[in-house]
């Protein structure tokens, strides 16, 4: 076990180990990164302040997201270029995102620290940390310029504060102010990342404290009156910009649509049943979802160990009734720091599954608590204290654990590699095969571990194979594998053909955004129809387009390189030609 003083440089080397490899190398994502990471872009090229207050993609304004990673990505370009954009990459917008999940890593560390006192508190709170740094939705957004770890950072600051109050609280100690400013102030931040997600946790976990525990008054030690003074002075300056710019009601408009119109339907075909992110936990989790599951059944009973003692019950049938319904609405008694962690994940949790809208990530912002109760179980599995876990059922489930760690750490690699061209290309086949074999071997050691009932063995083990996996796939095969980076070669393929960067672009049938980034921001994205009056009025075009619509302009245009990929965005193969007009 590392010291205390090693924890942290160790956790920040294990961060640049997984999530820097392909975030320099990796092509612009479609299709969110690609739009954030345009709109920053923009924003470092504007010479107003309204140009830093609206944040656009070409001349479309992107409202729909609050302004706070344009802010942290343009700033990053900026350093790095001097503020002149043709000097820029995309992994300059990136590094942020990295930079974030690292420091989100770190505030679980101390988060363990904080609730779990004693001996093992920085092992456990390490393990957590361990356990979100590699896991797959974290190590995936960590290479991603879009605001999810930016606001995973703030979620995190915020339940560290809200956490450092109860535990106060709840033990008899004053809260000093500095505590309370850091909650709103995470909170401030969070807003202006994305809008009501974090004051939504926040709200959700201190509310189920207050009614299991049946103590109220426990919220005045956050100052609530200066918190919103504090919210209101971050973010009210620039939503008044905003409306300034858009108006008043064309921006209350997008807010509501962004925020209830996700609620109601589903926003772009993101669409899920209830228990979608349920279902994905253990793959977006792995390899920390070893225990989850029993671990939140043990956190659960820990939480609720009994309700207050009653003297002489009443034990007639309506005395029993009323002890059954007393019993289940509360308040209860038991360990603050497994309340805590199960009202940080539980009714924000339901929230996410009853949303209509639904993506992966959208309940990254409580993987923490899940890593922190999970890390808590493998310490008692460990010492014996999580009883037989030899059980059938729970046999299947560890089973069923390694073999999702196998998808990801070996066979995933393995496909990608064969149908998605990374085969190849000689350095990411040896690469991949490398990291795959080593990832496979400490699969064999964790199967072995975990046959023995060494769960610390296998857990360590299990984040060996992680790291490994996450290397393999976002770090070398998907940036290796051409042919799902149709986008890129296209606009590379355009730009070659324009060395002079003089002639006018323009895309059709395949519009996709990371088109506009890869070209500078020069191409025009036409609709079907609007082709045919763009040929005619830039005879020295260059235009790329499907083969379906190059046949049906055949006879104005003149073929002059064609590429065949798939576009993931749609999940189609597609084939594209690049043309001008005769």
């Amino acid at each position: 076990m590392l010291s205390p003083a090693l924890v942290g440089p160790a956790l920040v080397l294990l961060c640049v180990a997984v999530y820097l490899p392909g975030l320099f190398v990796m092509p612009v994502v479609d299709r969110d990164e690609a739009r954030f990471i345009q709109a920053s872009r923009q924003m470092l090229e504007s010479q107003s302040v309204e140009g830093w207050v609206i944040p656009r993609v070409q001349d479309d304004p992107r409202l729909n997201k609050p302004p706070a990673i344009y802010w942290a990505q343009a700033a990053s370009a900026a350093i790095f270029t001097g503020a002149n954009t043709e000097r820029d990459a995309a992994w300059m917008y990136r590094l942020p995102s990295a930079l974030f999940a690292t420091l989100s890593v770190l505030i679980v560390w101390r988060i363990g620290v904080l609730l779990f006192p004693g001996r093992h508190a920085n092992g456990i709170g390490a393990l957590a940390a361990t356990m979100l740094a590699i896991a797959p939705v974290i190590a995936w957004e960590a290479r991603q310029g879009r605001s999810d770890q930016l606001l995973l950072t703030c979620t995190l600051g915020a339940m560290w504060a809200l956490a450092a109050i109860w535990m106060r609280v709840s033990s008899g100690r004053k809260v000093p102010l500095h505590f309370s400013i850091a909650l709103w102030l995470a909170i401030g931040a969070g807003v202006l990342t994305k809008g009501p997600i974090t004051p939504m946790l926040v709200v959700l976990c201190a509310l189920m404290l207050c009614i299991v525990r049946g103590r109220w008054r426990w919220i005045g030690a956050t100052r609530p009156l200066i918190g919103v003074a504090i919210v209101a002075l971050m973010v009210l300056p620039w939503v008044l910009l905003v409306m300034r710019e858009v108006g008043a009601s064309n921006y209350a408009s997008i807010v509501y649509d962004e925020v209830l119109g996700r609620s109601g339907a589903p926003k772009e075909g993101h669409w899920g049943p209830p228990g979608y992110h349920l279902i994905l936990m253990p793959v977006l989790f792995w390899p920390g979802s070893m225990l989850t599951g029993l671990a939140f059944v043990r956190a659960w009973k820990r939480a609720f160990i009994d309700r207050r003692p009653e003297l002489n019950p009443d034990l007639s049938t309506p005395g029993r009734l009323r002890r059954f319904f007393r019993h289940i609405i509360g308040p209860w008694s038991g360990r603050e720091a497994e309340l805590f962690l199960i009202a940080w994940t539980l009714p924000a949790w339901i929230v996410f599954e009853l949303v209509a809208t639904k993506l992966p990530h959208y309940t990254m912002p409580l993987y923490p608590a899940l890593a922190l109760i999970s890390a808590r179980a493998v310490f008692a599995a460990a010492s014996g204290a999580m009883g037989d876990l030899r059980k059938g059922a729970i046999r299947f489930g560890l089973n069923a654990w390694l073999v999702i760690g196998a998808v990801i750490g070996v066979f995933a690699p393995l496909i990608l590699l064969i149908i998605a061209g990374g085969i190849t290309n000689l350095p990411t086949a040896i690469a991949g095969i490398a990291l795959v074999a080593l990832c496979a071997a400490a699969l064999v050691l964790t199967a072995k571990a975990m046959a023995n009932d060494r769960f610390m063995r296998a857990q360590r083990r299990s984040i060996a194979a992680g790291a490994l996996a996450m290397i393999a796939l976002a770090g070398v095969v998907i940036p290796g594998s051409s042919f799902v980076w149709i986008s890129d070669r296209a606009a590379s393929a355009m730009l070659a053909i324009d060395a002079g960067k003089n002639r006018p672009l323009a895309a059709a049938g395949f519009r996709e955004d990371s088109l506009v980034f890869n070209t500078q921001g020069r191409i025009e994205r036409l609709s079907d129809q609007a082709l045919t009056a763009w040929l005619d009025t830039n005879p020295d075009g260059l235009v790329l387009l499907t083969e379906q619509l190059f046949k049906e302009h055949e006879p104005r245009l003149t073929e002059l390189d064609r590429l065949k990929g798939f576009n993931y965005s749609n999940g189609k193969s597609v084939k594209l030609i690049i043309a001008q007009p005769r």
